[in-house]
């Protein structure tokens, strides 16, 4: 069984950064980032400038996922408030630059994730794909659509979803029992 977090514990993360600073603003759009887009941890840090589009009500990312296959995810505009002021604080072509110019280490994501995660008070146990996992348990308990969950978190095959977020929920079999009703 999975561990994943809490609506509450994966708002209660994403605001631990304090905002006054360069390196809050940083992290709050890291954690926003894999929170609400269920990113893994190196398509974060190998995120560019270039891959952000401004849509509507959406912020767009289009980007090389695992297998170097692109992968477009929306996240909406309020869960990334903190990425606009983190990309205007630097010139850097990657969104999380390391501190000479290239990306950002998935152990420089990770540290970030342990600090704020203890801000927060949270369990040991997180780590960067405990946000992959917990938004991927939220969107197919909201959902029920295995597919729209495979193809947002870039799976080759959809089997590999399932093996993961389809173990049983009570919510499944109450949705079942309501057809009869």
């Amino acid at each position: 069984m999975l561990k994943v977090l809490t609506d509450e514990q994966v708002k209660a993360l994403v605001n631990a950064p304090d905002l006054r600073t360069r390196e809050g603003a940083k992290e709050q759009a890291l954690l926003s980032i894999m929170a609400y887009g269920g990113l893994r941890v190196q398509e974060v840090c190998n995120l560019r400038r270039d891959s952000v589009q401004v849509e509507g009500d959406f912020v767009r990312l289009t980007f090389d996922g695992k297998g170097s296959k692109t992968r477009t995810v929306s996240l909406p505009r309020r869960a990334v408030s903190g990425l606009f002021k983190h990309l205007a604080s630097h010139r850097s072509p990657y969104v999380f630059p390391g501190r000479y110019g290239p990306p950002m280490t998935p152990n420089g994501a990770y540290k970030i994730v342990q600090r704020n995660s203890r801000k927060a008070r949270l369990p040991e146990w997180v780590h960067p794909h405990t946000l992959r996992h917990s938004f991927a348990t939220k969107l197919m308990r909201e959902t029920g659509d295995l597919f729209l969950v495979s193809r947002i978190l870039g799976h080759a095959n959809m089997q590999t979803t399932a093996r993961f977020y389809l173990a049983f929920d009570a919510k499944y079999a109450d949705r079942a029992a309501e057809i009869w009703r």
